[in-house]
């Protein structure tokens, strides 16, 4: 049997794809601001008579690796596992307004979440 982890290098020199790791810190925003528009999401809800906001990336558990690199990238939020998923949330606005937004304003998100 091959070690699937072992390939990963390989897989990333055939296509000149940079790992993740090797990324300078702007290549990891554009990666980031990418990955946000296609698996982030905000939420702002109502609990109880306060407002509360909330930015979250949820992944299947084999990609925890994925949130801890996120998370030590920007410095702030969390990351909690449960059984079969993995969850990345800044629940402080002024983290989000400190550190997240500002990333957002320098690299765009594209898809429909921009235009919210």
């Amino acid at each position: 049997m091959i070690n699937c982890l072992s390939i990963v290098p390989l897989i990333y020199n055939i296509f000149s794809i940079k790992e993740p790791n090797n990324m300078s810190k702007t290549e990891f925003s554009l990666w980031l601001s990418g990955f946000i528009d296609a698996e982030g999401n905000f939420q702002v809800f109502l609990d109880r008579q306060y407002l509360r906001t909330q930015f979250r990336i949820r992944l299947h558990i084999d990609d925890v690796d994925v949130l801890y690199k996120i998370k030590e990238f920007l410095g702030v939020g969390t990351v909690d596992k449960y059984d079969s998923n993995c969850l990345y949330s800044i629940r402080s606005i002024k983290e989000m307004n400190q550190v997240l937004f500002p990333l957002l304003d320098q690299y765009k998100l594209i898809s429909t979440k921009y235009l919210r």
